[in-house]
C-alpha cells in the first residue's frame, strides 16, 4: 500500500476514487499531479503504490477497490510487469466497477494485447500464475476496449458517458488532470433531493424560476424564491436542483444547503460555512471564524461554475457570509435562495426575485381533495364545504395537505366546527397544531421522537424501540402518514416538512422554557452541554443525542463520564458519536432501549474509545456499534459488555478489529444482524444457530471469513441473507443445506469462491431474489423452476453456461441478468416468462435469441450489447448474435434495445413501436433499417464500422435511404454513422425536441437543414468540404459546435450563442480564422489545425475564459486579448505569440514543452499564473 497516501483515512472507509498505477513509471510525475488535482477538488482518493505495499495489506487494497465508486488505472509501459497492478485491475473488472482508464505512453492496442508490449510481460510469469494470467489478460483486454467504446459513445472520449484518456492527446499533465477531475465530479454528482408529491401546480413555478435563472447565459445569477411558510419554496428549490443536476449544463459543484435558518440559530454561521465548504471538498480543514470562512469559500469557487441553493434564509448576514457577491463565482454559476423574509435580500444589486404566491383556487381544491377524499375533486355534496376549508387554509399547500389528511378521518358532520377553529388561526403552525392535538398519546411520542432524532433516517430500527416502549409503532406511523405529518421515502426513511418539525420541537421546548434538563428530549449540542457539563441531568429526559442533525463535533464533549449520565435515569434512547465514554455504569441506563456509539477513529482522534465497567444493557433492543474500534474483548473479555435478552438489532458494521462474533446464545430474539466490512472477521460463532427469529443477516466484505457454519441451517425465519465479497482467494464453504432456510426471500451470494449452488436451493419456495454473480458456480439446478415466487435472477460474471428448461416455470420472474456469463443460448421455455421485464445479456456468449422472445409481452429492456473484449483469450471480440427473430415486434412493451458491437447483424427486423431508446452498432449492417414506426423513440444510435470511417478504408456502402428519420418527432439525441450519406436535411417540424446530433458521415457534402432545437452539434470524420446551412444562425439554443477530423471546413458561420467551439484535426480553407460573431463564446479549442496562422475577433467575446491550442505549428497570433482581465490557456510549444499589446492583463497557463514565460508578459497586480513544466 502506498505509505498511507490515501489522505490518512482508514483503508476500510469508503473512497470515491481508486488510483492504480505502476510506481516506477508515473509515481513522481503524472500520478502525483492527478492525485493532487483530485484532492484539491474535494474527491476522496485511495492512491495505491504496489512497491510500498506489505503483503498482508492486499486485502485492504481490494476492499478499497470494492468501496470506491470510480477506479482509475493509469496504464503505463511497465504496468503489466507488476502482479499487484494486474490483481487490482482484475478485481475492478470482476466487481464491474466504473473504470475510467488513462493510457500513459501506451496505446489501446497494447492494453488489448494486440502488440507484444503487455503480451511479453504476461509471458514472464511462471506456470504457477497460469490461471491468473488468463484472468489478467481478460481484464487488460476489457479495460483496453473502453477506449474504443469511448470513441463510439462520444467525440474522441469527450462527450460520451464512457470515459478514457490517452495522454498523447493532451498538451500536458495539468490539461488531462483537469478533464479527468471534471468527468469524475460529474460521475459522482448524484445529489438528488427527495421531492414528495403530488406536485400540483408546480410546473408554472418551475418555468417562471428557470426563466429567471436563464441557464444558457454565461453571467452569474442570484435568484431569490420568496414566499410565506408552507407555500412550497423548498419543494420548488428541490425540483430545480434535481433538474439542473441532471442537465447537460454541468456544474463543477452542486450544493443544496437546507434548513439554513435553524442551523444558523443552533450552531452559528461558521458551522454553516464549514458545511458549505465540505460540499466543495470533504477534506477541507475546518475554519474557525467568519472572515476566514468568506476567504476560503471565495478561494474554493473562484473560476468554477457552481450551483448553490441556500434554503430557508432569514437574515442578511447569512447570504453575505455564504454567497456574498457574484464576483466570488465562476461564469455560469447560479445561486438560489429561499426565504420567508424578503428584507434579508433588500438592497442587493442584481438579485432576481421570484415571489411564490399561494396556489390558485383550482389547484388548491385539487390538492385538498387528494388528501381529504383521495380523488382529484370533492364529491358534489362536499364541494361547498371543501371550498370553505381551502379558504380557511389560505391556499397554502402544507396546510391543505395536513388539514385534508386530518379531515379525512373526521366525520363530515363535524367539519363545520373544525373549519371554524382552522379559520380562527392566522399562523400556519397553529393550524397544524390541530392535527397534533388529534393524535393519541402513544402516537404523539412517536411523532416527537421523529421530530428530534429520526428525520432522514431509516424506519425499521426505530420501530423496534417504539414496540419495546409499547408505543404501537405500526399503527402510530400509519396514523402519522395518513395525516400527512410524516412521509416515508423510497429508501424507507422518515421525512417531514420543516414547519412540522419546528412545531414538534416547539412543543418540547414548551415542556419547560427555562430548564432544558426538565424536557423529555435533548437533541442539540447546546442543550446537551448545559445538562452534562453542569451535571444537571434529571429523570425527566428519556431521549438524548448530542450530535444529531449535523450538529458536528464539540471538543467540550470529547469525554462523557458515568457521573454525568447516571442522573438521566429514564433514558430509553442514547446516541454518542466521536466521544470517549468512561466510568462505572453500575445501576445506570437500566431502561435504555437504544444505544448507538461510534468512534469515527482517525489520525487526529486516537482517544475515542469506551473505557467503562459494569455496562449492563438489560433492556436494550437496538445496539449499534458500527464504525468503531471494539475488539473481541468487548464480548469475550473479563470486562465484557452485558447485553440483555431482548436485543432485536445488532449492528457491527465496519468494526475493523473484530475477529470473532459474540456468543449469541442469550440473544435468541435477535432479528437483524449486520457484519458488513468487518475486515478481520475470521469466525462466526456457532451459537448463531440459536437465533431462530433472525430475519436479516448481512455478511459483506469480510475477506478473512472462509465460510458459514453448519448451525446456520437452523435459521428457519431468516428472510434476507447477503454474503458478498467474502473469503478472498480461498474456497468459500456453506456447511449446511441451504434449502433448510425456508423463509428466505432474498439470497445474494456474490464475489465469493463458491463452486456449486446446492440442489436444495429449489426448496426455497419463498425466494424472490437470487444472485450468484461473480461466483464460480457452473450450473443451475433443474430445481430452480420450483422457485415460483422468484422475481429476480442474476448469474452475471459466472461460468454458468446454460439455463435449465425449468426456468419457464418462473411465472413471476421480472428481471434476469446474465452479463458476462458463458450462456450460449436461451431455452425456448423463456417464452413462458410472462412477467419478464428486463433481460440483461451484455458481454455474454449468447449466440441465438429464440422466436419465443416475442411472447414476452411485458419485456421493457433487452441488452445484448458487447464491449469488444477478450479477443485473444477465447472470449468473443464482439457479440456472437447474428440477428433478432422476426417475432421481436410482438414484444409490445419493449422500450430499450441495446445492440452495440453486434457485428454479425446484417439487418434488423420490424421492431416494436414502443421503443424509446435504440443503440445499434454492427460492421455488417449494410442496409439502413426502416424505423418509421418508432414514433416514441427519443434516443437513437446507428453506427457502422468506425475503423473504416476513421481510416478511410474502402468498404461496402450501405443503403442511404433514410427518409424514415423524419418520422421520429420525439427524438432528443441522435448519433448516426454511415459512409454513403451525402445530404442531410432535418426539418425543425420533424424534430421539434432534438437537442444533440452526432454525424459520422465521411461522404457528407450538404447540410441543408437542421432542427432549430439543437443545443449540441458534432460533425465528425467528414472528408468533403462542409457547407453549413443558414439555419445555424437561427439556433438560439446551440451551445456547442464540434468539428473533428473534417478534411475541409469552409467558412464558419458566426454563431452568437455558441459557448463552446472545438475544431480538431481540420483543414481550414483560410489561414485566418474569424470568430468575431461568436460573442457568447466561453471556451474554444483548436487542435491539430496545421495551416492556421491567426485567430481574429476574440475581442468581441465578453465571457471567454479558456483557450486550448495544441499542435498548431503555424499559429502566430490570437488577436486581441488585451481587454481580458483573466484567461486560462492550455497550450503546447512557446507562448511567444502572447507577447505585446494583445496579451491579456492576467492569465494562467498549463502547457507541454514550455520552458519559460514570454518576456513581454505584463506585470499587473494580481498576476494569476499556474505553470507546470512537462517535458
Amino acid at each position: 500500500m502506498a505509505s498511507n497516501t490515501n489522505g490518512g483515512q482508514n483503508p476500510q472507509s469508503d473512497y470515491q476514487v481508486f488510483l492504480s498505477f505502476r510506481g516506477k513509471d508515473t509515481r513522481q510525475g503524472f500520478t502525483d499531479c492527478l492525485y493532487h488535482f483530485l484532492i484539491d477538488a474535494g474527491i476522496r482518493v485511495f492512491r495505491d503504490n504496489e512497491e510500498l505495499r506489505p503483503g498482508h495489506k492486499i486485502k485492504e487494497i481490494l476492499t478499497a477497490i470494492n468501496k470506491s465508486l470510480v477506479c482509475v488505472p493509469i496504464l503505463s509501459p511497465n504496468y503489466a510487469n507488476s502482479k499487484w497492478c494486474l490483481l487490482e485491475l482484475a478485481e475492478m473488472v470482476k466487481l464491474k466497477k466504473d473504470i475510467m482508464p488513462i493510457f500513459y505512453k501506451v496505446e489501446a492496442n497494447d492494453v488489448k494485447l494486440k502488440t507484444k508490449l503487455y503480451r511479453d510481460q504476461l509471458s514472464e510469469y511462471g506456470k504457477e500464475y497460469d490461471a491468473d494470467k488468463v484472468k489478467w489478460g481478460r481484464a487488460l483486454e476489457e479495460v483496453g476496449a473502453i477506449f474504443d467504446k469511448a470513441q463510439l459513445e462520444g467525440t474522441f472520449k469527450e462527450v460520451g458517458r464512457i470515459k478514457a484518456w490517452t495522454l498523447m492527446d493532451y498538451p500536458g499533465y495539468g490539461e488531462v488532470s483537469k478533464e479527468v477531475v471534471r468527468e469524475i465530479l460529474i460521475k459522482l454528482q448524484v445529489k438528488h433531493k427527495v421531492v414528495e408529491g403530488p406536485l400540483i401546480g408546480m410546473d408554472d413555478h418551475v418555468d417562471a424560476t428557470r426563466k429567471l435563472l436563464h441557464i444558457g447565459s454565461a453571467d452569474v445569477r442570484f435568484v431569490v424564491i420568496h414566499g410565506s411558510g408552507g407555500v412550497g419554496k423548498t419543494t420548488l428549490a428541490k425540483v430545480i436542483f434535481n433538474q439542473l443536476c441532471d442537465s447537460r449544463d454541468s456544474f463543477h459543484h452542486c450544493c443544496f444547503l437546507g434548513n439554513v435558518r435553524e442551523t444558523a440559530k443552533r450552531n452559528g454561521l461558521v458551522h454553516l460555512q464549514n458545511m458549505l465548504l465540505r460540499e466543495f471538498n470533504p477534506r477541507m480543514r475546518e475554519i474557525s471564524d467568519i472572515d476566514s470562512g468568506i476567504k476560503t469559500i471565495k478561494d474554493s469557487v473562484m473560476n468554477k461554475k457552481v450551483l448553490i441553493i441556500l434554503d430557508d434564509l432569514d437574515e442578511h448576514e447569512q447570504i453575505e457570509n455564504l454567497a456574498g457577491d457574484p464576483t466570488w463565482f465562476g461564469l455560469g454559476s447560479r445561486i438560489i435562495v429561499t426565504t420567508r423574509n424578503r428584507s434579508c435580500i433588500l438592497g442587493r444589486p442584481g438579485v432576481l426575485v421570484y415571489c411564490m404566491s399561494v396556489m390558485s383556487f383550482g389547484h388548491a381544491l385539487q390538492l385538498f381533495s387528494k388528501h381529504a377524499f383521495k380523488m382529484d375533486s370533492p364529491p358534489i355534496e362536499c364541494l361547498q364545504i371543501s371550498k370553505e376549508v381551502v379558504a380557511a387554509c389560505g391556499r397554502l399547500p402544507l396546510a391543505l395537505e395536513v388539514m385534508g389528511s386530518y379531515l379525512h378521518h373526521v366525520d363530515k358532520d363535524q367539519w363545520k366546527s373544525k373549519i371554524d377553529v382552522i379559520a380562527s388561526h392566522n399562523d400556519v403552525q397553529k393550524k397544524l397544531m390541530i392535527s397534533f392535538e388529534a393524535l393519541d398519546p402513544r402516537t404523539k411520542e412517536i411523532f416527537l421522537d421523529i421530530v428530534c432524532f429520526f428525520v432522514d433516517r431509516e424506519t425499521m430500527n426505530a420501530k423496534y424501540m417504539w414496540e419495546a416502549c409499547d408505543f404501537q409503532p405500526e399503527e402510530g406511523v400509519e396514523r402519522l402518514k395518513s395525516m400527512s405529518l410524516i412521509k416515508i421515502s423510497e429508501k424507507s426513511t422518515f421525512w417531514m416538512h420543516d414547519l412540522i418539525r419546528d412545531l414538534g420541537r416547539e412543543i418540547i421546548i414548551q415542556e419547560n422554557l427555562k430548564r432544558p434538563e426538565r424536557r423529555s428530549r435533548l437533541w442539540s449540542t447546546k442543550q446537551v452541554k448545559h445538562v452534562l457539563l453542569k451535571e444537571k441531568g434529571t429523570s425527566d429526559t428519556d431521549a438524548f443525542c448530542p450530535s444529531s442533525s449535523n450538529d458536528g463535533f464539540d471538543s467540550s464533549l470529547s469525554t462523557i463520564t458515568a457521573k454525568q449520565i447516571k442522573p438521566l435515569q429514564s433514558l430509553r434512547f442514547l446516541e454518542l458519536h466521536r466521544v470517549q465514554l468512561t466510568g462505572d455504569f453500575e445501576y445506570a441506563l437500566q431502561d435504555l432501549k437504544w444505544f448507538s456509539w461510534s468512534s469515527h477513529r482517525s489520525a487526529t482522534r486516537e482517544e475515542e474509545y469506551l473505557e467503562v465497567t459494569n455496562l449492563v444493557l438489560q433492556d436494550i433492543v437496538v445496539l449499534n456499534l458500527s464504525i468503531s474500534n471494539i475488539t473481541d474483548d468487548w464480548f469475550w473479555g473479563p470486562n465484557k459488555i452485558k447485553i440483555g435478552e431482548n436485543l432485536k438489532v445488532l449492528d457491527l458494521s465496519q468494526c475493523t478489529e473484530l475477529r470473532r462474533t459474540p456468543n449469541f446464545s442469550k440473544l435468541q430474539v435477535l432479528e437483524r444482524l449486520s457484519l458488513d466490512s468487518c475486515g478481520k472477521l475470521q469466525e462466526i460463532d456457532r451459537s448463531i444457530g440459536k437465533l431462530r427469529l433472525l430475519k436479516y443477516l448481512n455478511i459483506r466484505d469480510c475477506q478473512t471469513l472462509g465460510g458459514l457454519p453448519e448451525e446456520m441451517g437452523n435459521l428457519e425465519n431468516l428472510e434476507e441473507l447477503m454474503v458478498v465479497h467474502c473469503g478472498k482467494d480461498q474456497r468459500f464453504s456453506i456447511q449446511f443445506p441451504i434449502g433448510t432456510l425456508g423463509s428466505l426471500s432474498i439470497l445474494k451470494i456474490e464475489s465469493v469462491n463458491l463452486f456449486m449452488l446446492p440442489p436444495s436451493t429449489g426448496a426455497l419456495r419463498k425466494l424472490k431474489q437470487l444472485s450468484i454473480a461473480s461466483t464460480k458456480v457452473r450450473e443451475l439446478p433443474e430445481t430452480l423452476g420450483y422457485l415460483s415466487l422468484l422475481t429476480e435472477l442474476d448469474v452475471s460474471s459466472s461460468p454458468v453456461n446454460k439455463l435449465p428448461m425449468s426456468i419457464g416455470l418462473l411465472k413471476d420472474l421480472r428481471v434476469m441478468k446474465m452479463n458476462s456469463s458463458w450462456i450460449r443460448e436461451l431455452p425456448s421455455s423463456i417464452g413462458y416468462l410472462e412477467k419478464l421485464e428486463e433481460l440483461h445479456a451484455a458481454d455474454s456468449f449468447l449466440e441465438h435469441i429464440p422466436e419465443d422472445i416475442g411472447r414476452l409481452s411485458r419485456l421493457r429492456i433487452l441488452d445484448l450489447s458487447h464491449s469488444n473484449n477478450y479477443n485473444s483469450w477465447g472470449w468473443p471480440s464482439s457479440s456472437r448474435i447474428c440477428g433478432l427473430p422476426s417475432t421481436i415486434y410482438k414484444a409490445t412493451a419493449l422500450q430499450q434495445l441495446f445492440l452495440s458491437n453486434c457485428d454479425k447483424i446484417e439487418e434488423l427486423p420490424n421492431l416494436p413501436s414502443s421503443l424509446t431508446s435504440l443503440h445499434v452498432s454492427s460492421r455488417s449492417l449494410w442496409k439502413l433499417p426502416n424505423l418509421s414506426n418508432l414514433e416514441c423513440l427519443n434516443n437513437l444510435k446507428l453506427t457502422g464500422n468506425m475503423d473504416e470511417l476513421v481510416l478511410n478504408l474502402p468498404g461496402r456502402h450501405p443503403s442511404s435511404n433514410a427518409n424514415w428519420i423524419k418520422n421520429l418527432p420525439l427524438l432528443e439525441s441522435f448519433t448516426f454513422a454511415f459512409r454513403s450519406i451525402t445530404h442531410v436535411q432535418m426539418d425543425t417540424s420533424a424534430f421539434p425536441r432534438l437537442k444533440e446530433l452526432r454525424l459520422y458521415c465521411p461522404d457528407l457534402q450538404i447540410i441543408s437543414q437542421l432542427p432549430l432545437s439543437l443545443s449540441m452539434l458534432h460533425l465528425l470524420g467528414i472528408r468533403a468540404g462542409i457547407r453549413f446551412p443558414e439555419c445555424l444562425r437561427e439556433m438560439e439554443g446551440l451551445k456547442k459546435l464540434d468539428l473533428s477530423h473534417c478534411r475541409f471546413v469552409n467558412e464558419l458561420p458566426q454563431l452568437g450563442n455558441v459557448q463552446h467551439l472545438r475544431i480538431n484535426w481540420c483543414t481550414l480553407p483560410q489561414s485566418i480564422l474569424d470568430l468575431s460573431g461568436f460573442r457568447m463564446l466561453q471556451k474554444f479549442e483548436i487542435i491539430d489545425c496545421k495551416n492556421l496562422v491567426a485567430v481574429r475577433g476574440v475581442e468581441n467575446m465578453k465571457f471567454l475564459n479558456s483557450i486550448t491550442v495544441f499542435n498548431c505549428p503555424s499559429l502566430r497570433e490570437i488577436y486581441d486579448l488585451s481587454k481580458f482581465s483573466t484567461l486560462h490557456f492550455r497550450l503546447d510549444g512557446s507562448l511567444g505569440w502572447l507577447e505585446g499589446p494583445s496579451c491579456p492583463k492576467s492569465y494562467s497557463a498549463v502547457g507541454r514543452g514550455c520552458y519559460q514565460l514570454p518576456e513581454g508578459m505584463p506585470e499587473t497586480d494580481p498576476i494569476e499564473v499556474e505553470w507546470k513544466l512537462y517535458r
